[in-house]
């Protein structure tokens, strides 16, 4: 099954905001300092996962089982290449 269809549904879909960083997954749209970045699918719910959660500290694990469930075969680094690829996309931006 494909990790659109694995999204944790507990995830609610409010629009988030953090300093400059707007995230609407009704729309499903990031905006960081007033430019739209384009997102995987994937890579948007695991940034909105972070934020959202901001001052919860989560395992790789409990982030890998809410974004494609316990029955998605996945390395635990999984999670370190969304990261590296979520900065490739953001950090361009900042500058």
């Amino acid at each position: 099954m494909s990790p659109e269809k694995k999204i944790d549904q507990s995830l609610d879909r409010d629009t988030v905001r953090i300093h400059d960083l707007t995230i609407d997954p009704a729309r499903y749209q990031t905006i960081i300092e007033g430019k739209e970045l384009s997102l995987s699918y994937s890579e948007f719910y695991f940034l909105y996962m972070l934020v959202r959660y901001v001052s919860k500290v989560c395992t790789r694990y409990q982030i890998i089982n809410a974004l494609y469930g316990y029955d998605y075969i996945v390395s635990d680094r999984a999670v370190d290449v969304q990261m590296k690829a979520l900065r490739k996309k953001i950090e361009p931006l900042k500058y």
